[in-house]
């Protein structure tokens, strides 16, 4: 096996935003590591959602990392002895923009990744997006081999799904990067509601993939509240059943 190869990199995106990307990236990270898997999880999103989530803050973000003005261990936070992660904010803008100028621009986080080792010291390196088409997704995705897509209950969501779809063919042609689809999440579903039926319908005929959906909690936002994760705020959530199952399959690498 080639150095590196067994590392699993995943990239959580959908154009459409409030689809449970953050949600699912922290909480995919803090399940497998439970599982005793070595996780990264990287934010790539200039809200800092994975941040304001957890309530971590560092002075050096991925926007240092990428422009190479700090190593990857002063950019590392560790969270709760779980998983390490990789802040952004605001200022990764910045980054992008000047990005714009470099050589292999699309690759940068790749490079960066590949520079400090990261592929030989994790089991999975989770990435979570913006609601967008940037450069930074560009770099996302060309760091990848695998993507998620989280739809939550709303038909736009299928749309930006759509969209994310589209863009994996596009790099797969243009760019012959190997990526493929993981699969599609339906999350924040409430089985009484006549939408979330229409919209669960809509997955299954569009996909083949379709991995365990995510059931919807109000506990999920006063976990994010008091800046915890489900598993710390609600043990016995009937959530953590349908994440458990989602952390199986994802383990199992089912994809097309």
């Amino acid at each position: 096996m080639e150095s590196g190869e067994s590392c699993r990199v995943i990239t959580i995106a959908n154009a459409r935003g409030g689809v449970g990307k953050t949600f699912l990236s922290i909480h995919l990270a803090y399940m497998l590591a439970e599982k005793g898997k070595k996780v990264l999880l990287v934010d790539t999103d200039p809200q800092g959602t994975v941040g304001l989530w957890l309530n971590l803050d560092s002075p050096a973000t991925l926007f240092h990392l990428l422009l190479g003005e700090s190593s990857l261990d002063e950019c590392i936070l560790r969270y709760k002895d779980k998983f390490d992660l990789i802040l952004a904010k605001e200022s990764i803008k910045e980054a992008e923009i000047r990005m714009v100028g470099m050589v292999a621009r699309e690759h940068l986080l790749k490079n960066r990744l590949e520079e400090f080792d990261v592929f030989n010291r994790y089991d999975y390196v989770l990435i979570d997006t913006s609601p967008s088409l940037s450069l930074l997704n560009q770099n996302a995705y060309l760091a990848s081999k695998e993507v998620l897509v989280p739809i939550n209950m709303e038909p736009l969501a299928v749309v930006g799904a759509s969209s994310i779809i589209e863009s994996i063919k596009i790099i797969r042609k243009l760019l012959k990067h190997k990526i493929t689809l993981l699969g599609i999440v339906p999350t924040f579903v409430s089985k009484q509601s006549n939408v979330a039926k229409q919209v669960l319908q809509m997955i299954h005929t569009s996909y083949d993939s379709v991995l365990p959906q995510i059931r919807s909690s109000v506990r999920v936002k006063e976990a994010s509240g008091s800046f915890m994760t489900i598993n710390e705020y609600d043990a016995k959530n009937g959530i953590i059943e349908d994440l458990q199952s989602l952390v199986e399959r994802v383990m199992d690498g089912q994809k097309v």
